[in-house]
């Protein structure tokens, strides 16, 4: 099944990244700073925030690590961006090592040329994935003349009153009994199993 990436919001892809730092950065790194804000200029000089860095981390080595974080597939804007974060960093302070990493739906043909040219900054990909699983019908609960279905008691009868009371069947003449999930009920119960493969259950009469 296709899913629109857009539906998936960019700041639950930050919270995804930042609870999962290791497994991007490795075992030991360490947020920083979350948004933070990046000054352009030459130090002493007139300057304003002109943009934020999504994860300012850093790795066991001491390495900065500046993270930009895209939903959708990055263009070669994306690695600019993050090249001035980079030369801002190391601007800021010339004895650090200062690294980038996109993260990604994937990158376009002139990003991926862009960062062929770049030693200094990693592409992590990411995926999305539903997995749908069958849920097991039950008997409904929502409230019915002020009572609900699920506290309702049926009356007490024996399961021999009950199969009296069905309909003959002749592919059930020589029925094996065998203990199966009924739905209806809501529980195990002997099954009656034919030769053509039905099964009949033995509490409420219902076909399983």
């Amino acid at each position: 099944m296709e899913i629109d990436r857009p539906l998936l919001l960019e700041t639950q892809i930050h919270d995804f990244v930042e609870k999962n730092i290791a497994s991007v950065l490795g075992h030991g790194a360490t947020v920083i700073k979350r948004e933070a804000p990046v000054t352009f200029g030459a130090p002493g000089a007139e300057s304003e925030t002109a943009g934020r860095i999504d994860l300012l981390c850093r790795c066991p080595k001491g390495d900065t690590v500046a993270i930009e974080i895209k939903r959708g597939v990055a263009d070669r804007h994306a690695v600019a961006q993050l090249l001035s974060y980079m030369g801002e960093l190391r601007r800021s302070d010339s004895t650090r090592h200062v690294r980038g990493v996109l993260v990604a739906a994937g990158v376009d043909g002139p990003a991926d040329a862009a960062l062929a040219a770049i030693a200094d900054i990693d592409v992590v990909v990411f995926e999305i994935r539903f997995l749908f699983k069958p849920l097991i019908s039950r008997p409904s609960t929502r409230p019915i003349n002020g009572a609900s279905l699920a506290t309702r008691t049926p009356p007490a009868t024996s399961s021999r009153s009950l199969l009296s009371s069905l309909p003959p069947n002749k592919d059930f003449a020589s029925a094996k009994l065998q203990s199966r999930y009924c739905v209806y009920c809501n529980s195990e119960r002997l099954m009656e199993s034919s030769p053509s493969g039905e099964n009949r259950c033995r509490r409420c009469g219902n076909f399983v």
